[in-house]
């Protein structure tokens, strides 16, 4: 070949015509490179068809350039690529060149793009480009059916013209039509028959029709090949061998294989290339189908086909093959030439199939049925020519076969969910279909009633709620079994009753069926149950008539109730009596037996179908209802067993579901009818009648009361009843003693419980979800394993469902684990598996089985939540740890034996602490948190383990912070539940034996790396949340107060007690002798907090305490002037450096000691020195030895030649600090230490101390006192001082006088200064001092006799100064008074010698400045001590009558001081005075303290000092006798008479208010209580007299005389209520003040109306004679302007309400209201207006002032108004009017609220009807917001007036209203939006300002929505952008 692809001229070469033959015959070959090499020797031919295209050609034939030139090259005429003179010759050339293409070798990668299938779709594709019709396609299909020509023909090659070709080729395609046998086609080798029938799938496909003249030669080669196969395949030695190749998967890209492995696979592409060539040329009506050889030929496959289905995944290729013949009308006729392939799909019918094959052998059914489509289902089954169609035909004979082929499969349970749901419809299709077909008259089939009864029990089960059917579907299978309910016998229909009657029931927690139509679609097959029957079924139909009226849908509206049919239904069920529909009228006609009450089962499930109505009117009325079943099954049951059994299985089997539904509303009633079970079955021992949750209802007390409360609308009575239920549960130990059953707890409280944890999102309700919380942890506490184990994995499978709520889950998880009760200690828990567990008794298997629940199960479940997967805003992934799920594994592990805990405990341990290196501050708190929770929950012996943990976790960088952070919080939650334990212990406990470790940890933080890295701030580091404060300081002063406070005790293991542990390393550190100021500082600010701690200590005791504190000070008194040195340094030896630094056990010996090696060995070290403070060295060693160098170069000088050379052992003590003495820094920071240890003990448990303890540390306090000069100490001495001369000891004499001379000269030094708290301090010693007192007794066990402390002062006055130093002590008080802030001990001073009784000049001008600041000090309690110490000064100090009067004058004058607060001291002063100073003087001073109270109490602006001044005139009139009274009395009515001053009246007025106040004897005589009420009246007329009626409110500024003529009146009524009744004019004054503009006014007018009321009895008005002097009766029509009034206030803005008024207007109108009904004429000013009627306005409020315009009923007036008012918005406006309403159906009768219900249930519909649309439309909004509008009333209140109504008036009354409101409320809103529409038409103007007005509106909404959201983001005002000059 290559040798010719060089030849240049090869029309030149002998027989190159056989030669071309011979090169276009090697195209064909799958050889590539033998193609190419033709195509190259063809070239060399120079055609002329050939040269133009060479390129294209060569591209062919290319591997990787294939697929692009055959997508460029076209073939179609269209495209005008070839040329019309060489598409005859170039087509055959092309197509014989990319046939051989069809069998090339795919890539050695079986890439896609590169497979045999792939290849074969694109070549097929190019080639649809030819031309069929010229027959371009011919040669192709020869190249097909080539390898079938049988031999014996000849092909002619050489003789073919170019004229004869095309007929050539067909004549050869047609050979092979007319001779091929099964002969010829056995010679063909598999691998070709497979070619072939893969290439036919790609020819059918893409050519379609193109090759439909060779469609017969095709179907003969594949019916020859299938006879091929049947005979090859009955050679087959065993049929194992044959099912293998039935099963085998057709597939293109396998191995080569045998011809016997490759059969199968041929059989099925043969099928299957039948079924895609019948299903694309179905339509063809000109091919001959050899039906009958097909099914001569496929007879054996089809006998074997149904038991070939059994395990095949996908559908056998004869059942496509015969799924495809049924769809087209075509080609069913093929399947009735032989209808044996019909049986066989029919007989392929099982449960065993799979999805993909049962799917196609239901589509062949279907197709049958509908005749491939071409027909719907409800369509006539003839076709035009009246005939049966063919279909149809096929399955006449068979329908049995179908049917019980469809019951064999559906009642089988092997299928799974998805599968059913997925042929549902199929299967719900096809039966219908038949069921219609059986049903059918017309059909010429004989009915058969088993038949029926089949179908219809196979058609019921698609009904059920599981089934996901539309509407449409739903009503056909109803309307189906309605025809044929009837025609199936009784027995096979009642059955079908019970079903029926749960699908008109709820569906689990769900409502169930809600359409209309559908319901009465199964009303519909009920009723023809009850046509089935012999005899007439009177009781059934009875229950359909009432079940058709409870559905009845309104035929005025698409899917609404027709309340006018359903409420008289639903309230005759609800009824007791004998009515139409109650159930004692239906029960009459009913069977005894319980078949006979099941008639009532629809009835029953439709009435809790309608408890989950949101409505509420349904839901009501069917409460009532199934409340009345209940109590009258609860009566039958004593003669007639089978109401009980009705009631158990049918009402509590719906109570459980509904028990557990989401809608709150809905549960409510479940839990009512919980309830009622309960209590009408209480004697019942049956678990499921729940007799066992009687003891949770409380009759008698409501408030108590469990199924009351849980579903109240406030949230507090729900948490407290699941609070109650907790305290009860909690009382029991196990399941065995509880009341309650197991059934009870798991199925009613439990959903109970559970509910708020789903439901509860908003902050104000989750104290109600952990109330829940808790109450499930005691709950599971209760149950048996089994019980417990459902409930706790029921949660952790609940956990990814609720993710919202995932704190709430995973805190009842840790809950429930927290309650694990089951012991499962055993000793065979140790070993992992049991050897037999069989050997185990029952208790231990138990055991055993509990263990391995929770080690295969549980806890790896639970460990599975221990850490979460979180992304940051970086998109980094985080593991966050949660909490509770950590607390809930280590309370569990705690109740498993202990080496299972301490198995489990450190993984968990390392888990949390881990979680302490996340960099994330809030992962790490999660974590801290955690770790703290479970170092309280374990052993305190377990802190170890946890300190360890920490410590090798957190080593360095940032975790140094977060670990002492972490050792900071473990240490605060461990000190609210730990205490030390007594001092009387045999061991050390735990805590202190974690001490030292905690100490390096502090030390580390306090002196090391950690500390370094806070000081330096040039260095760039993150910020750690961790390393501010100061955690350290913080967890000494922890373990200073939970340590053991035993220093006297030693541990042996530690060689020193826990207080030396925390106390020496810090004074160990003041002993080095180069100690720096730094480290001084932090030492000092340790030590300062150690006190604070141990002064919280509640393990010291004085024993303990004062001879530690003693022993650590008394050695700084006794060694002052020489200390020894700390340290022991022998000669010429530096390794001596190299020890380690130790201190002794006790503080108070300081020499150095010389310990033995044995000491030596046992001794601690206080410190390690921090690598970060020498340079980073490698470890503690190499780090002292750094030190100790740069000490050596320290000493050393530069020319070491020349330097003196200091010997012996002494050689560095000259080098140290000589700052041994009592006022060295490091001495003084340690003497504080003790003084504040001893003052922190002192000044809580001084009365424990005993004398002999106690006094020498006066000695110890004085010297510091006089010898020290460090301020902190000196102060700290005075303060124990403070405690010390309280108590009896023997040398507070001896030490008296000279203290209070160092007093002095402290308090002389720091004069300047007397702020400072030393000279305070110094201040409460002298009051001490100066004081002869004990205050506090002596209690010790020591007492000793201390003379009188008096005897040893100096001084003649009986005090400790003389009088000299007393002048400089005054003078030094009254500089102090001038500046000091810290007063208390400047005035206790000055009351020392206040009760001295010292006198001296200097001491009067010291009074007189504290009388100044009385008024004038800025400070509240120096006011309050200045006034006690001047009052004490006034009355017990001797003074003469002209500095009194001055005195007084002064007095008098402060309470005109400037500032209220001044004021208000000055007149509690005078109060004071005039309490205590004696009648004679107050009478002679009276005139000087009357008149300036009286100008205050008119004049001040301050209602505090008006108040005040009231007081004092108050008691300074009730002191007084009666002739200084009386000319008091008449300066007010000389005021009073004043009718032109306004202000002298009311000064009388209130001055008369206050005589009646204080002297109610002195006004009741002489009659001055009647003028005081003449006075009044004349007040009350001229101001409100001249204002006819209350249309026009009286005016604001003239308020204040009408208020204190009210307020006196007021006074008067709690003294003489007789005489107000007598003065008529002044009732009528009072009842116009109540619509009054100001408050005040208002409140006291509603006040003196109550106070009227109060006095007469409504029952006393049946006889109005009895309360005849009542203004009610004397005053005509005063009832109705009383009532209206008060509507007046009720009907005020919002900002105009108060509290106080709507409670008084409220309690007024509850005692109006019942006078009103009982005594309508009192409404009236005359007779003749009780003829007067008028029609009731609702929406015209104007006209509601006159009673007489509602028909003569005042009560109708009062609600139409108060519901009128309620209409209007304004939140408060409308909660007062629902809270009125709430007082009307709590005190009035059942008659007025009945008559008057629809005015009260409308506004409080309407209020929640919008607020729930507000809710929901704004749901979405505030989901992430805080905003919501606080504003609008909430539909608590609402809902509860509602529910106070219809225990009023009944359910029945209250339904029917409700109806009728919503009923009305609908039609106003339809003929609204009929208005809106018609205005549209025909005033489009006014419709454009609507919308127009509405989009402003919306506008307006929105921008008030954004201010509020920024008003809650902080967000107040704008930044403005630019300023205006």
């Amino acid at each position: 070949m290559k040798m010719f692809a060089e030849v240049k001229g090869m029309q030149q070469l002998y027989k190159h015509k056989l030669l071309l033959i011979i090169f276009l015959t090697f195209l064909s070959n799958s050889d590539t490179i033998i193609a190419q090499l033709s195509l190259r020797c063809i070239a060399q031919y120079k055609l002329p068809f050939v040269a133009p295209y060479l390129d294209y050609l060569k591209g062919m034939l290319v591997k990787d350039n294939q697929r692009e030139v055959l997508t460029k090259f076209k073939l179609s005429r269209e495209q005008g690529q070839i040329e019309i003179e060489h598409r005859n010759d170039l087509c055959p050339l092309i197509i014989r060149l990319i046939f051989g293409r069809l069998s090339a070798h795919g890539s050695v990668s079986k890439s896609s793009k590169d497979s045999p299938a792939v290849r074969r779709a694109a070549i097929i594709s190019f080639l649809s480009g030819l031309d069929a019709a010229d027959g371009e396609l011919d040669y192709f299909v020869y190249m097909m059916v080539r390898p079938f020509l049988p031999k014996s023909v000849d092909m002619g090659l050489t003789s073919i013209s170019y004229e004869n070709r095309s007929s050539h080729f067909r004549n050869m395609i047609h050979q092979v039509l007319l001779l091929t046998t099964v002969e010829e086609i056995s010679g063909v080798p598999s691998q070709r028959l497979e070619g072939f029938l893969n290439l036919l799938q790609e020819v059918i496909k893409k050519l379609g029709f193109g090759v439909v003249k060779f469609i017969p030669v095709f179907v003969r080669l594949i019916l020859c090949i299938l006879e091929h196969l049947e005979s090859f395949r009955k050679m087959a030695t065993t049929e194992s061998e044959i099912s293998q190749e039935e099963d085998e998967e057709i597939g293109e890209e396998t191995q080569q294989e045998s011809g016997s492995n490759r059969v199968g696979k041929i059989r099925s592409l043969c099928f299957l290339r039948l079924a895609d060539i019948l299903s694309q040329f179905a339509d063809a009506t000109d091919i001959p189908w050899p039906a009958n050889e097909l099914w001569r030929i496929l007879k054996p496959a089809m006998e074997s086909l149904p038991n070939s289905i059994i395990s095949a995944n996908d559908p056998p290729s004869l059942l496509v093959l015969l799924e495809t013949m049924s769809s087209h009308p075509n080609l069913i006729t093929l399947l009735a030439k032989d209808e044996i392939s019909v049986v066989t799909v029919l007989n392929c019918i099982s449960s065993a199939s799979k999805l993909k094959v049962s799917d196609s052998i239901l589509k062949f059914i279907d197709n049958l049925l509908t005749e491939g489509g071409l027909y719907e289902h409800t369509e006539d089954i003839r076709e035009e020519g009246n005939e049966v169609r063919i279909g149809i035909k096929l399955l006449k004979n068979h329908v049995d076969l179908l049917v019980s082929q469809f019951t064999m499969r559906l009642k089988s349970n092997h299928e799974d969910d998805s599968k059913k749901n997925h042929l549902a419809s199929k299967e719900l299709s096809i039966l219908c279909h038949v069921t219609l077909l059986v049903s059918n008259e017309e059909f010429d089939f004989k009915k058969s009633t088993d038949t029926l009864a089949t179908l219809c029990n196979l058609l019921i089960p698609f009904l059920d709620f599981g089934r996901k059917f539309n509407e449409r579907t739903q009503l056909d299978v109803l309307g189906i079994l309605r025809s044929i309910l009837p025609d199936i016998g009784r027995d096979s229909a009642v059955p079908h009753l019970q079903t029926f009657s749960r699908l008109l029931g709820p569906n689990k927690s769900n409502s169930g069926t809600k359409l209309l139509e559908i319901r009465q679609g199964i009303i519909g097959c009920i009723g023809a149950i009850a046509q089935n029957s012999s005899k007439n079924n009177s009781a059934l139909q009875s229950v359909v008539n009432a079940l058709e009226n409870l559905n009845a849908s309104n035929p005025k509206h698409v899917d609404e109730w027709d309340f006018d049919r359903l409420l008289p239904v639903l309230n005759g069920l609800g009824s007791s009596g004998n009515s139409q529909y109650s159930w004692y009228s239906l029960s009459n006609q009913l069977d005894a037996s319980a078949s006979g009450l099941h008639t009532l089962m629809p009835i029953i499930y439709c009435c809790f179908h309608f408890l989950h109505d949101p409505d509420g009117i349904l839901s009501r009325g069917a409460a009532k209802a199934i409340s009345e079943l209940v109590s009258f099954a609860a009566t039958e049951r004593v003669t007639n067993s089978s109401w009980q059994r009705l009631v158990e299985t049918s009402v509590m089997a719906c109570i459980r579901m509904g028990i557990k539904t989401h809608n709150s509303s809905v549960r409510k009633s479940f839990v009512f009818l919980l309830s009622k079970v309960a209590i009408n079955f209480m004697d019942v021992k049956s678990p499921c009648f729940c007799s066992d949750l009687c003891v949770l209802i409380r009759e008698d007390e409501p408030e108590l009361d469990f199924f009351l409360n849980i579903n109240h609308v406030q949230i507090h009575r729900r948490s407290r009843a699941l609070g109650r239920l907790r305290k009860l549960l909690a009382g029991f130990s196990s399941h065995d003693d509880c009341v309650i059953s197991t059934h009870s707890l798991t199925n009613y409280l439990l959903p109970l419980a559970l509910h708020p944890i789903y439901e509860c999102e908003k902050k104000e309700e989750e104290p109600y979800a952990m109330e829940a919380i808790a109450t499930i942890g005691v709950i599971a506490k209760l149950l048996p394993w089994g019980k417990y184990q459902n409930v706790l994995w029921t949660a952790l499978m609940q956990i990814p469902r609720h993710g919202s709520q995932e704190r709430f889950m995973f805190a009842m998880i840790s809950n429930i684990i927290d309650s694990f009760h089951f012991n499962i200690d055993a000793p065979y828990l140790k070993r992992h598996e049991v050897d037999n567990i069989e050997k185990l008794d029952e208790i231990d298997k138990e055991r055993y089985y509990i263990w391995k629940q929770l080690d295969k199960k549980i806890i790896p479940t639970v460990e599975r939540y221990l850490m979460k997967e979180t992304v940051d805003r970086h998109g980094v992934k985080n593991q966050s740890l949660r909490s509770p799920v950590a607390l809930a594994l280590t309370k569990l592990f705690m109740k498993l034996p202990h080496h299972i805990f301490e198995l489990k405990f450190p993984p968990l341990l390392i888990a949390i602490c881990q979680a302490l290196k996340n960099r994330d501050s809030d992962e790490r708190d999660i974590a801290r948190k955690t770790i703290c929770h479970v170092a309280v929950t374990v052993d305190i012996k377990y802190l170890s383990d946890i300190l360890r943990e920490l410590a090798l976790s957190l080593t360095e960088g940032y975790k140094l912070h977060v670990r002492i952070a972490t050792l900071h919080s473990i240490l605060i939650s461990l000190s609210k539940s730990y205490q030390p334990p007594g001092n009387k212990v045999d061991c050390t406990p735990s805590f202190d034996c974690c001490v030292p470790s905690m100490m390096d940890m502090i030390q580390q933080d306090l002196f090391g790396t950690a500390s370094d890295m806070k000081e330096v701030e040039s260095t760039k580091k993150r910020l750690v949340k961790e390393a501010g404060g100061a955690k350290s300081l913080d967890s000494l002063e922890i373990i200073s107060r939970m340590i053991l406070f035993n220093p006297s005790t030693v541990d042996h293991m530690q060689n020193l007690s826990s207080v030396h542990a925390l106390v020496e390393p810090f004074l160990a550190r003041l002993n080095d002798p180069e100690v720096s100021s730094t480290v001084i500082g932090r030492v000092r600010e340790a030590l300062s907090r150690i006190i604070i701690g141990i002064s919280q200590n509640s393990s010291v005791s004085p024993d303990e305490m004062l001879p530690f504190v003693y022993s650590t000070l008394s050695p700084y008194i006794s060694q002052r002037s020489d200390f020894s040195d700390y340290y022991d340094v022998t000669d010429d030896s530096e390794e001596e450096d190299a020890k380690d630094l130790e201190v002794s056990r006790t503080i108070s010996s300081r020499k150095s000691i010389k310990s033995s090696k044995e000491d030596k060995k046992s001794a601690v070290k206080v410190f390690n020195w921090a690598p970060s403070q020498l340079k980073i060295a490698k470890d503690n060693k190499d780090a002292y030895h750094t030190k100790m160098r740069e000490k050596l170069d320290q000493r050393k000088v530069q020319d070491g030649a020349n330097a003196p050379k200091l010997t012996g052992s002494s050689r560095y003590g000259s080098l140290k600090s000589k700052g041994n003495d009592l006022n060295s820094p490091a001495t003084s920071c340690a003497i504080s230490f003790g003084l504040g240890l001893l003052h922190s003990y002192l000044k809580k448990k001084n009365s424990e101390c005993s004398v002999s303890m106690t006094d020498p540390l006066v000695k110890v306090l004085y010297i510091f006192v006089k010898n020290s000069k460090d301020n902190n100490a000196v102060l700290l001495s005075l303060k124990c001082l403070q405690v010390l001369l309280r108590l009896d000891l023997p040398s507070v004499p001896k030490y008296r006088g000279h203290l209070a001379e160092c007093i002095l000269k402290i308090i002389s030094k720091m004069s300047c200064n007397t702020q400072n708290e030393m000279v305070q301090s110094s201040f409460k010693i002298l009051t001490l001092l100066l004081s002869n007192d004990n205050t506090i007794e002596f209690h010790g066990a020591h007492t000793v006799d201390v003379p009188n402390p008096a005897s040893h002062t100096a001084s003649t006055d009986g005090t400790i100064l003389n009088r000299s130093q007393m002048q400089v002590l005054i003078s030094i008080l009254q500089s102090a008074l001038t500046d000091a802030e810290h007063h208390n001990s400047t005035f206790g001073v000055i009351r020392a010698v206040t009760s001295r009784r010292y006198m001296s000049p200097e001491y009067y001008d010291l009074m007189d400045k504290i009388l100044q600041m009385t008024v004038q000090s800025q400070k509240p309690t120096m006011r309050q001590q200045a006034s006690k110490i001047f009052m004490q000064y006034l009355v017990e100090y001797p003074m003469g009558k002209k500095r009194l009067e001055n005195h007084l004058k002064q007095v008098v004058l402060n309470i005109k001081y400037e500032y209220e607060d001044g004021r208000i001291s000055a007149l509690e002063l005078l109060n004071a005075i005039i309490n205590k100073l004696p009648l004679p003087l107050l009478e002679e001073y009276t005139q000087l303290i009357f008149l300036p109270l009286v100008l205050q109490l008119v004049n001040d602006d301050s209602k505090t000092c008006r108040e005040r001044a009231g007081e004092c005139i108050t008691l300074l009139l009730s002191r007084l006798s009666t002739q200084v009274l009386q000319s008091l009395h008449e300066y007010a009515e000389r005021w009073s008479d004043s009718r032109s001053d306004k202000k002298l009246q009311r000064t009388s007025v209130q001055l008369f208010g206050l005589f009646v106040e204080a002297r109610s004897d002195f006004m009741k005589k002489n009659g001055r209580i009647e003028k005081l009420l003449s006075v009044i009246s004349r007040g009350l007329y001229d101001e409100i007299g001249d204002v006819d009626q209350t249309d026009v409110l009286i005016a604001e500024h003239n308020w204040e005389m009408v208020y204190y003529c009210l307020q006196t009146i007021e006074k008067i009524g709690s003294n003489t209520q007789s005489v107000l009744w007598k003065d008529i004019d002044l009732w009528v004054m009072i009842i116009r003040c109540l619509a009054h503009s100001h408050p005040w006014v208002q409140l006291i007018a509603s006040r003196s109306i109550y106070s009227h009321f109060s006095s007469c009895k409504v029952e006393h008005f049946e006889n109005i004679q009895n309360n005849a002097a009542s203004m009610l009766i004397r005053i005509p029509g005063s009832l109705f302007e009383i009532a209206r009034n008060l509507c007046f206030e009720l009907n005020s803005e919002d900002h105009r309400q108060s509290d106080e008024i709507i409670e008084m207007a409220i309690k007024n109108l509850s005692w109006v209201i019942k006078i009103m009904d009982k005594h309508p004429n009192l409404c009236y000013k005359s007779k003749d207006m009780l003829d007067v009627s008028g029609e009731v306005d609702d929406e015209d409020e104007n006209n509601d002032d006159n009673p007489n315009d509602h028909a003569k009923n005042p009560v109708t007036w009062l609600m139409t108004r108060l519901s009128n008012i309620a209409k209007k918005p304004g939140s408060v406006r409308r909660e007062a009017i629902f809270k009125c309403f709430a007082a009307f159906a709590t005190f009035c009768d059942a008659e007025i609220i009945g008559n008057h219900l629809e005015l009260m249930m409308e506004p409080l519909q309407r209020v929640i009807n919008e607020t729930e649309a507000r809710e929901e439309s704004m749901a979405f909004t505030n989901k992430f917001t805080n905003n919501a509008n606080q504003s609008e009333i909430s539909v608590e209140l609402p809902s509860e007036v509602l529910n106070l109504l219809e225990e009023k008036c009944g359910t029945e009354l209250f339904i029917k209203t409700l109806a009728k409101i919503k009923s009305k409320a609908r039609e106003k809103r339809e003929e609204r939006k009929h208005r809106i529409a018609v205005e549209a038409v025909q005033d489009p103007e006014a419709a454009a300002k609507r919308k127009l007005a509405k989009h402003q509106k919306e506008k307006n909404r929105k921008k008030r929505r954004i201010e509020e959201r920024k008003i809650s983001r902080g967000v107040l005002t704008k930044k403005p952008r630019h300023i205006v000059n």
